[in-house]
């Protein structure tokens, strides 16, 4: 069966590969969403383990001192 509309011609092999075209689609979308909660689940992770660190250096007698970076800048004519 084929299904004709005004410049457009649709077999059910084109019906078939557009929904797999579509299925593609949604996955990619699915994998972009999965690779985003996965960035912010390792962000956390990564936080939760320097804390844990801080933590641990803090009990153990050391403390930890945030400097500000200083650059130097000159110019010469």
């Amino acid at each position: 069966m084929q299904i004709s509309f005004p410049f457009l011609l649709i077999s059910p092999m084109a019906q078939s590969l557009e929904q797999i075209n579509q299925s593609l689609h949604k996955l990619e979308e699915t994998a972009i969403e999965l690779g985003e909660k996965l960035h912010l689940a390792h962000q956390g992770y990564r936080r939760v383990l320097a804390q844990t660190a801080h933590e641990q250096l803090i009990m153990s007698g050391f403390t930890l001192v945030r400097k500000p970076i200083r650059r130097n800048f000159s110019i010469s004519l």
